[in-house]
């Protein structure tokens, strides 16, 4: 439930932004303006030249855009499957072919271990360090 009071807050508040900016006001003073209203912490500077921004390149509507979210087990599960069908894949393709973002490829397949080695995935080995040796061998 505070996720959507949070989100309301921050609705209202990019009214109060988009008021400003059909005033004609600039977005520094606005920012200002506004924390000394509702407190220091309300909004940023950065956060209102943002929205300045997409006020002024026609965005008109003031609610968040969907959002995706984290990626689902089954689309990390789907990353696995294609690297043991196809070891020449590369995370581009596999990017492409499940449609999330290709650093999110690699860093899954980074976490469960596998490197690319002459363009082939392979899961690596942890190998011993020399510590681990010369207490095992003695």
């Amino acid at each position: 439930m505070k996720k959507k009071e949070n989100s309301m807050k921050r609705e209202k508040l990019r009214y109060i932004l988009q008021y400003h900016f059909d005033q004609g006001d600039n977005a520094g003073e606005t920012a200002k303006r506004i924390c000394e209203v509702y407190g220091p912490d309300t909004v940023t500077q950065i956060t209102a030249q943002r929205w300045f921004r997409k006020f002024r390149s026609g965005k008109s509507d003031v609610e968040d855009n969907e959002r995706s979210g984290r990626p689902s087990v089954k689309n990390v599960e789907e990353i696995f499957k294609m690297v043991e069908s196809d070891r020449f894949a590369s995370a581009y393709e596999i990017s492409k072919k499940l449609k999330i973002d290709r650093r999110t490829v690699w860093s899954h397949l980074l976490k469960a271990g596998y490197k690319k080695e002459d363009d082939v995935w392979v899961k690596s080995v942890k190998r011993k360090s020399k510590k681990e040796k010369t207490s095992t061998s003695t």
